[in-house]
């Protein structure tokens, strides 16, 4: 089911049905971004509480509260032909592998990225993030 959020279009993923279908439209996509939320901060047994994907113009969004098996999504992680880009991902992929047995190759970290073009006024970073027969290029807009 596609929702809105502040401009922002995304399919809330809550039955394992939908998973699948999702996982289904993951093959091919040579590059995910991932991020998650967990409740490490107010329970002693923290758990992941969502999954974002994004790929292509696809903004996943997956409630493992609702959708408890997420085994679906190994062979997507597990797959070195795809990338899967994370910000601070010692976190992230320590929880996946707790919560899920999921296991990542092909991982870029954002939060270890050299900064390889900055403007005058250092507002904007760009990298060039290796791929196997193509570049994508990531453009983060600094505030501060």
């Amino acid at each position: 089911m596609y929702q809105s959020h502040m401009g922002a279009d995304y399919e809330l993923i809550e039955t394992p049905a939908v998973l699948k279908s999702i996982v289904k439209a993951l093959r091919g996509e040579p590059v995910i971004a991932v991020d998650l939320e967990a409740d490490s901060m107010y329970h002693f047994q923290e758990k992941v509480c969502l999954l974002q994907l994004a790929f292509g113009k696809v903004n996943a969004v997956i409630d493992p509260l609702q959708v408890q098996d997420l085994s679906p999504l190994k062979p997507v992680f597990a797959d070195a032909g795809v990338q899967k880009v994370f910000h601070g991902a010692d976190y992230d992929v320590r929880s996946l592998y707790r919560d899920f047995q999921i296991e990542i190759n092909n991982l870029f970290d954002t939060e270890h990225f050299d900064p390889g073009i900055r403007n005058p006024n250092d507002t904007v970073v760009a990298a060039q993030i290796p791929q196997p027969g193509r570049s994508l290029f990531l453009r983060l807009r600094m505030t501060q």
